[in-house]
């Protein structure tokens, strides 16, 4: 009998929660597969663990938010059961899977449950704030920290720069007229602009004109004052 003919008779309920050898229950096969019907049939069963981890520590949420797979978080996030803090191996939460992945419509999900809490660390002590820094993601770093995102991280390198960037941006501006080639990059230079400035402006094989050039186009992207 299909998965599907278990769950319309009604006669899963008793090995819904079951693992493979890989940890993996229905619901996490289905998720990394966007097997949308399925998810839909799964979480009609009133015992059903959507919070089950594999081996790896990965839920079906974990899954949905690396492969940004909009239709399945949102149904996995009406479950009544749903936790999104819950950490793999690595510590990553779905939205720090999210931000390292730069999905920008399920870090808006995520970040509309309540009970969210967008400063847990991974194993590298690395928050989501800093991980879309790291990805160069403006979007999702101004979505973060709208929500209360802390700047301030046992990672302190990167706090520290990204401190940096919100309160004394003003300080690194060349004067207009020596940059005026960065209108001419294309779109995709924004993403590399935010990503070099976080990470690379403290190191010393980026130029200081280009570190600068770089500062200018996010500040002026961004819009601070």
């Amino acid at each position: 009998m299909s998965l599907i003919s278990l769950v319309e008779n009604k006669n899963i309920d008793g090995t819904i929660n079951k693992q493979n050898k890989y940890g993996d229950t229905d619901l996490i096969i289905a998720s990394r597969n966007e097997h949308i019907e399925i998810i839909k049939l799964l979480l009609n069963v009133e015992t059903i663990n959507v919070n089950l981890q594999n081996n790896y520590k990965n839920t079906a949420l974990h899954w949905a938010s690396k492969k940004n797979y909009i239709e399945i978080i949102k149904l996995l996030l009406e479950h009544k059961t749903i936790n999104v803090n819950i950490q793999n191996n690595y510590e990553n939460t779905a939205l720090i899977c999210a931000s390292n992945s730069k999905n920008i419509e399920v870090v808006k999900l995520l970040l509309n449950v309540e009970m969210i809490n967008v400063n847990l660390q991974n194993n590298s002590k690395n928050t989501a704030l800093i991980c879309a820094s790291d990805k160069g993601n403006i979007e999702i770093i101004k979505l973060l920290l709208s929500k209360g995102a802390s700047t301030i991280s046992v990672n302190s390198n990167y706090s520290k720069d990204i401190n940096d960037v919100l309160t004394n941006w003003k300080t690194y501006l060349p004067r207009w007229n020596r940059f005026k080639t960065y209108r001419y990059y294309p779109k995709e230079f924004k993403e590399i602009a935010i990503q070099w400035l976080l990470i690379c402006k403290r190191k010393n094989f980026v130029s200081k004109d280009i570190r600068l050039l770089m500062i200018e186009y996010f500040a002026e992207s961004w819009k601070l004052n």
